[in-house]
């Protein structure tokens, strides 16, 4: 059986989703496993860090919690995906095979797209982030069923209070959409097909 990749902007049930079709597989009788695929920045760590110093990343504070951001255009921006870059080459080939086995199937959370997403995010720059990560997204289709998940942004500040405060949330949407268009990647609305519709279309 193919893995399967779940991507979206926070608050688009990415969670209830993954549960609920990991749920199906196992009544189903097949065997996948949940795999939460985001790795440790070690080279971004270090451009964080001066980005804290010259208030480039910062967070803003709320009654429920706090937001991080990171503004980083221009050379800085470059800089920045450069760093995540060299933090997914050693991920790939280094730390992925501990969490992928070539003989099991996954169903992944928080991956490649979401990576790619937020670097569009943060940078503005988006024909750099697809030259360099490119290979990478083209590489992971082949091996994925990737899915991304979309929902009315009403819907979503009504099920996550802190979508309304985040002030790069509408970015996030159109970065998704990006990656969406570009690739072909199937999107699927939770707000508008129920759960078991959404995870009949993931495993058919």
């Amino acid at each position: 059986m193919k893995n399967i990749m779940i991507s979206g902007p926070d608050g688009t049930g990415k969670s209830t989703i993954i549960e609920a079709t990991r749920q199906r597989l196992v009544n189903d009788k097949k065997d996948m496993e949940v795999v939460w695929m985001r790795h440790h920045h070690y080279f971004a760590k270090v451009v964080n860090m001066f980005g804290r110093i010259v208030g480039k990343s910062y967070k803003e504070r709320y009654d429920w919690g706090e937001i991080g951001y990171h503004s980083y255009k221009g050379f800085m921006g470059i800089i920045y995906i450069i760093s995540i870059y060299l933090d997914h080459l050693i991920f790939s080939f280094f730390l992925k095979t501990k969490k992928l086995k070539k003989d099991k199937s996954y169903l992944v959370d928080r991956y490649i797209l979401d990576v790619v997403a937020d670097l569009i995010v943060d940078t503005k720059n988006d024909k750099f982030v697809f030259f360099l990560f490119d290979k990478f997204i083209k590489e992971e289709l082949i091996n994925f069923d990737a899915f991304i998940l979309e929902c009315d942004l009403n819907i979503v500040t009504l099920r996550r209070k802190d979508i309304k405060d985040d002030k790069k949330y509408i970015d996030k949407i159109n970065a998704y959409k990006k990656i969406s268009d570009k690739y072909n990647i199937t999107k699927l609305n939770t707000g508008k097909d129920s759960i078991h519709e959404i995870v009949q279309q993931i495993v058919q």
